[in-house]
């Protein structure tokens, strides 16, 4: 048990020492990670509770800036200021069994950060493996081969939320082994 908790607190001290603020670059993760490399005093970090889409999990989610980083760009913000309504955030789905962050879902809702985050996609791994659009939304699919990880990416164009225009962002990183 020693091992585990000195190999969770070494991996936790790398994410985080390899990035120049103290922010943590979603990435640059491998999954599946130790829950308390993300779920820690460092961040700030609710428990949701279990989660009905995947089942023996329970979702921690973030509003955090630190953690809302890709690439070394922020992709913090909300939709309208003075709310805590709409605000970019992150959600962790962690194993019930093993307490290892299995998916990680990135949402956007401001078009600036959305169309960055979907620019990093591509600058980053460039066309990807599954692509499908309509006239409103796309679905991009990569396979990250460094990670190994899968990367599904929802871009809405049109929405339309509380009177404001604006286009809205769903990033998951998934271990392949889900």
């Amino acid at each position: 048990m020693k091992l585990h908790k000195l190999f969770s607190l070494i991996t936790a001290f790398l994410i985080i020492s390899c990035t120049s603020k103290n922010e943590v670059d979603l990435l640059k993760l491998k999954l599946p990670i130790p829950e308390n490399v993300m779920v820690n005093d460092m961040f700030k970090t609710e428990l949701l509770g279990p989660t009905k889409v995947i089942e023996g999990y329970n979702v921690h989610m973030s509003k955090d800036p630190k953690l809302l980083f890709l690439n070394d760009e922020s992709l913090s913000g909300s939709l309208t200021e003075n709310s805590d309504l709409f605000i970019n955030n992150i959600e962790f789905y962690v194993q019930n069994e093993n307490k290892h962050i299995g998916v990680i879902n990135l949402n956007t809702f401001t078009t600036k950060t959305t169309e960055l985050l979907h620019e990093i996609l591509l600058d980053k791994f460039d066309e990807p493996n599954y692509y499908e659009s309509a006239s409103n939304i796309s679905h991009s699919i990569w396979e990250d081969e460094n990670s190994n990880n899968t990367i599904i990416f929802s871009h809405k164009y049109d929405e339309n939320i509380r009177d404001i225009d604006t286009e809205i962002g769903s990033l998951y990183i998934l271990d392949k082994k889900i």
